[in-house]
């Protein structure tokens, strides 16, 4: 009897001891499910390269200067005429960063931009002759950058490199005003051309995918100046119009893809 009462003891206590096993490796089980969720691998840095596309704005002075012989030299900055230009244009870009902080790169950027502004007016007496044209102008910069903050998505950063630009001036009037006269003659101008290495120096800033740059470009640190060109188309009297290389400042927005 004594052996039976052992006997049924045993088999009533191992299903309970099954289940403690079963629920103690099932709660095992989730606690290990638990912590692996929790565990999450660490998110990559975001990256900064590709292209990017914009538009830009630029605002500077123009110097110019006239006259019948094609050797005259101004012997000062007050001896040129003087107007304040504004830009807008398109730009289009390439930067790639280097190393896993990507805190230093290059970028190669190209720009083509139109306004008003291009046009210089001398009075004489009481007669003014004002000569404007329609500028066109390209250029490609080569840029190298050093981003010195990043925080919350956000980078600020300096760069600086070199530039070349192609101005091209068309579609030139020159117009006559004479005081006390409502006959303005107008007569075309000659287009004229001019080519130039800048340095650039600028700051940038970045959220996400928009990019900011506020940057000198510096044509006038150089002083490169157009080839006199004769801008009378008349044939009757030479005037001959050189036009003086500028700095402007830019400021642009791109979208990174």
């Amino acid at each position: 009897m004594e052996k039976m009462k052992k006997m049924a003891a045993m088999v009533l206590a191992t299903p309970r001891a099954m289940m403690g096993l079963v629920l103690a490796l099932g709660a095992s089980g989730l606690v290990s499910i638990a912590s692996a969720d929790t565990i999450k691998p660490q998110a990559q840095k975001s990256s900064k390269n590709g292209f990017s596309i914009g538009v830009e704005g630029n605002i500077g002075r123009a110097y110019s200067f006239n006259d019948p012989s094609p050797t005259y030299k101004p012997t000062s900055n007050n001896d040129m005429l003087r107007s304040t230009f504004i830009d807008l244009g398109l730009i289009g870009a390439y930067q790639h960063y280097f190393g896993e902080n990507q805190r230093q790169g290059f970028k190669i950027s190209g720009h083509i931009d139109s306004g008003i502004g291009s046009s210089w007016r001398e009075v004489i007496e009481d007669a003014a002759l004002t000569l404007s044209y329609i500028p066109i102008k390209f250029g490609l910069d080569i840029k190298y950058l050093w981003d010195f903050l990043e925080q919350d998505g956000y980078t600020l950063g300096v760069h600086i490199g070199v530039g070349y630009a192609y101005d091209m001036y068309e579609d030139g009037k020159w117009i006559f005003k004479v005081k006390g006269s409502d006959i303005e003659p107008v007569v075309d101008a000659s287009p004229i051309s001019l080519g130039f290495i800048y340095p650039v120096l600028g700051l940038h800033y970045y959220y996400g995918h928009h990019q900011f740059e506020l940057l000198w470009r510096g044509g006038g640190a150089i002083g490169a100046t157009s080839k006199p060109t004769d801008t009378d188309t008349t044939g009757e009297s030479p005037l001959y119009v050189t036009i003086i290389s500028n700095s402007y400042a830019t400021l642009s927005y791109a979208y990174r893809f």
